[in-house]
C-alpha cells in the first residue's frame, strides 16, 4: 500500500481543491480521494480485527468496518441480519462479509443469516450455517442482494 504524504499546514483550501501526482495503486488527482482511496483500501485489505458474535447480541446488523463474524452459538442460535448489499459499497469496491462457526456449536444451534429488505441471498431469504466451523463469505451484489461463496 503507498504512503500519502503532505504538507496541509500553510494552506487554506479545500483537500479536495489541492492537486496530487497519482502513484502506486492510487488513481486519484486530488489529496481527499487519495485520502479516500486509501481509507478504503484500509477497509479492504486483510488484517483485519474479527468481530466475535454471541447469543446474547442476537440478532446482530453487521457494520461496513465488519468484515469477519466469529460467531459463537454455545447459548443459543444466532441470528445475523445482512445489510442492504449497497451499504457495503466503498470507493474500493463491494465489501464481503464471512461469517464462521467459530466454537463449532452450529450442528446443534444453528447460525442464520437473513437478508435485508426484499433482497435475496443465493435465491433464499434465510442463509442457514449448521455444520461445526463452516464458514461462508457473502458477497454483495451491484444488482442487490447476496451471493454465498
Amino acid at each position: 500500500m503507498a504512503i500519502v504524504t503532505t504538507d496541509l499546514r500553510n494552506t487554506r483550501q479545500a483537500a479536495h481543491e489541492i492537486s496530487f501526482l497519482p502513484g502506486g495503486s492510487i488513481s486519484a488527482t486530488n489529496v481527499q480521494d487519495a485520502i479516500d482511496e486509501v481509507a478504503a483500501a484500509a477497509l479492504a485489505a486483510p488484517g483485519y480485527t474479527p468481530r466475535v458474535v454471541t447469543f446474547a447480541m442476537s440478532p446482530y446488523t453487521p457494520v461496513l468496518t465488519d468484515t469477519v463474524l466469529l460467531v459463537n452459538t454455545t447459548a443459543g442460535q444466532v441470528v445475523i441480519s445482512l445489510p442492504l448489499s449497497a451499504t457495503r459499497l466503498t470507493d474500493a469496491g463491494y465489501v464481503p462479509l464471512t461469517v464462521k462457526d467459530d466454537v463449532g456449536n452450529s450442528h446443534v444451534s444453528a447460525i442464520s443469516v437473513n437478508r435485508a429488505g426484499s433482497e435475496l441471498i443465493d435465491g433464499l431469504s434465510s442463509y442457514p450455517i449448521d455444520t461445526q466451523y463452516q464458514s461462508v463469505t457473502f458477497q454483495p451484489k451491484a444488482t442487490g442482494g447476496w451471493d454465498a461463496v
